[in-house]
């Protein structure tokens, strides 16, 4: 086991079937999560592929303390930073694997962003490129 310290960024962070994606920029971005997402464990079990072409599988978050100052009252679901333990299931992901796991994720995004992000998979040549790009795709309007 290990800790996010390992993870090159940026990254993906998959569910557990790799049906969703969502696009993390820096170690910060993955240790913050809501306090209602650590209770109900959301992240565990989901998968971070990484710029080095890596799969890591998040084991466990433990909260490490709360994100805002404790003048700054939250009503509603605070965020907290977390402690993830991860586990590395596989080094170095053939980067034509990775398109693949990629475009299975993307078939939930519209039409539009899915085409973005097939045509940015036939240009990509290595991990971070595609990465990036495939982030930026998904987090854009």
């Amino acid at each position: 086991m290990y800790n996010t310290h390992n993870i090159h960024f940026p990254v993906l962070l998959f569910n557990s079937d790799y049906k969703l994606m969502e696009f993390l920029q820096n170690v910060e971005q993955l240790n913050v999560t809501s306090k209602l997402s650590l209770k109900k464990e959301s992240t565990i079990g989901c998968y971070i592929i990484d710029s080095s072409g890596s799969i890591s599988k998040i084991l466990d978050a433990k909260k490490i303390k709360n994100y805002y100052p404790f003048w700054k009252f939250e009503f509603f679901n605070p965020l907290v930073y977390v402690d993830l333990k991860l586990e590395k299931v596989k080094d170095n992901v053939p980067l034509i694997e990775l398109k693949e796991i990629i475009l299975k994720a993307s078939k939930n995004y519209s039409s539009t962003k899915n085409n973005k992000i097939k045509t940015a998979i036939e240009k990509t040549t290595d991990y971070k490129d595609l990465i990036s790009i495939t982030g930026s795709i998904i987090d854009s309007n």
